[in-house]
């Protein structure tokens, strides 16, 4: 491998000089001379060492990225977009993934810190744990006093952090008042992780527009965010709901319920296919809508309304705050959503 010492004798430079050039320093080089070192460079196929330019300059020319899951199609959307915008500005990224184990998280923030990162984005909402809480206010100070920033997608108890945020309780009311509308107020809910903010702020804003119209929302845990896992929650949900007492200002069903939302579109999309089996049509029978529009679920039978959310600009507006100068204050940039109502939702015939 080429060494920068032999860089600078075949530009006939010092080593410090061509140093400076290759490092991304700014400090002032006569140019005629970077011209002359970044041309051997590029003749002997120089390839700089990323470790001592992170020491000489405070990181490196790369951007840390930890989100949940790779498989996760919301997941995979925000990391399109925080790649996308990274390439154009020459950053490589690192991606780990941590299934939401807090401890997990963690561990990543300070290695990521370690190997000096331009920026850490964190893709997905904030952990309801107080020791991580803490721990990530911990790591984004650190970030900030080392030069460099943190960046999380999603609401997180923060002041340290640049924050791109959408108003989750927003989306659960939107999902409520369109369920409302269509006279569908026996609800049942898929939830995610409770641990996650999102995944609470939208069940509390579909709880209180259906409660407030005389309805009742009935939510039971997925142990997975993930097809399977919304196919097997909605069995238990429908037990659940023909056993449940349900108000008389909430309509009636012939199992129970008759709307299914899921905090997640692949939870949403194993409910619908779960339904079929059963014999329920959707909407008819039981109206389906999920939340993030993945790229899935406008081709999923029937195409499934739900909550869109900007996955992709959201991860290429992280990569635009996460290289910003140190010295800029953390901002908060909020994204707007809308409801995508497709054919997974129609009128409930027996609404009263």
């Amino acid at each position: 491998m080429v060494t920068l010492r032999q860089v600078a004798a075949e530009a006939g430079v010092s080593l410090s000089t061509a140093s400076r050039v290759l490092s991304g320093s700014d400090y002032p080089v006569a140019l005629d001379l970077r011209e002359k070192v970044e041309g051997v460079a590029r003749r002997l196929d120089y390839v700089p060492n990323a470790s001592a330019q992170a020491l000489h300059v405070g990181s490196t020319r790369t951007i840390g990225l930890v989100l949940g899951s790779l498989s996760d199609p919301y997941f995979n959307a925000m990391a399109e977009g925080v790649e996308e915008a990274a390439t154009l500005q020459g950053y490589p990224v690192t991606i780990c993934a941590t299934h939401r184990d807090p401890e997990t998280e963690l561990s990543y923030f300070r290695l990521l810190q370690a190997q000096r990162c331009r920026a850490l984005i964190v893709a997905g909402s904030g952990l309801d744990v107080p020791a991580y809480a803490e721990g990530v206010r911990v790591r984004a100070a650190a970030l900030r006093a080392n030069g460099n920033r943190m960046v999380t997608i999603g609401r997180h108890p923060l002041g340290e952090a640049d924050q791109i945020l959408v108003d989750n309780v927003l989306v659960g009311r939107l999902v409520g008042e369109h369920l409302v509308r269509l006279g569908r107020r026996r609800v049942g809910a898929l939830v995610g992780d409770r641990r996650v903010t999102s995944t609470t702020d939208r069940l509390a804003g579909l709880t209180s527009v259906v409660t407030a119209a005389g309805g009742e929302v009935l939510a039971v845990d997925v142990p997975a965010a993930t097809r399977d896992g919304g196919a097997q929650a909605l069995g238990v949900l429908l037990d659940q709901a023909l056993s449940h007492t349900w108000g008389a200002g909430s309509g009636r069903s012939r199992c129970g319920l008759n709307a299914v939302f899921g905090t997640a579109d692949q939870m949403a999309i194993g409910a619908m296919a779960a339904l079929r089996v059963r014999g329920l049509s959707v909407p008819e029978d039981v109206s389906v809508v999920g939340c993030n529009d993945i790229a899935g679920a406008v081709d999923a039978h029937p195409a499934l309304t739900t909550v869109h959310l900007p996955l992709r600009e959201m991860g290429r507006a992280a990569v635009r705050l996460g290289l910003a100068d140190a010295s800029v204050e953390p901002r908060t940039v909020e994204m707007a959503v809308h409801l995508a109502v497709r054919e997974s939702t129609s009128p409930f015939g027996e609404a009263d």
